[in-house]
């Protein structure tokens, strides 16, 4: 039942849908351009369906919140991120099966770091 709370209110819903679609536009756009601005977003908008979800934010908002947030430190959360990638990479190496435990754990990661990261910032 958990996975459809997110739709009880619709108007959550579709803003969450509005700032994917436009989170995923822009670091397209970004991806275009000589791929490091594309790099830059991808790590900035990190915490931008957190925010929207758990401080009500709208999609812009959200999307400037996180970005503005991770901007200060950039490079420590883009070692964050990349050390991730480099556990999902090792997970997948056994077939696949190491996923089962990489993607929760990933997941779980990143949750941590935003309530690290926002709990006292906003």
């Amino acid at each position: 039942m958990d996975v459809f709370a997110l739709f009880e209110n619709m108007g959550l819903g579709v803003n969450y849908v509005v700032m994917s679609i436009l989170k995923n536009i822009l670091i397209a756009i970004g991806f275009l351009l000589l791929v490091i601005p594309g790099i830059y977003l991808s790590v900035g908008y990190m915490f931008s369906s957190f925010l929207m979800i758990d401080k009500g934010l709208s999609p812009w908002e959200a999307l400037e919140t996180s970005r503005k947030t991770v901007h200060k430190n950039w490079l420590q959360y883009f070692l964050f991120i990349l050390v991730i990638v480099i556990v999902n990479i090792i997970g997948a190496i056994p077939l696949g099966l190491g996923f089962i435990i990489t993607i929760p754990v990933s997941y779980v990661a990143v949750t941590k770091l935003y309530y690290r990261v926002f709990d006292s910032a906003v």
